[in-house]
């Protein structure tokens, strides 16, 4: 298991997961997406989460759903990522 925190790579276990995270933030980043900082985490009841939209992304986790929304202030993502990016939501 490895986790972002405080702009470090964390990992429980052997390195495997914190090499495939860090493989996945760089492909991330190489498409011109925005980084971690640039997102608000909302928890929500499953039952009771928003529709994902080009700005917010839903990750049901059983009985609730982590709901990652773009901060207002980024602008449009996909005309920053170019349109390569779009693909790849």
């Amino acid at each position: 298991m490895a986790l972002w925190q405080d702009g470090e790579i964390v990992s429980h276990g052997d390195r495997t997961a914190a090499i495939r995270l860090a493989r996945a933030y760089a492909r991330w980043g190489a498409l011109g997406l925005p980084g971690t900082g640039a997102f608000r985490l909302e928890v929500h009841r499953a039952g009771a989460a928003p529709s994902g939209t080009d700005r917010l992304w839903i990750e049901p986790r059983g009985a609730t759903v982590l709901a990652w929304r773009l901060r207002p202030d980024i602008g449009n993502w996909q005309a920053l990522a170019g349109a390569d990016a779009a693909d790849h939501r």
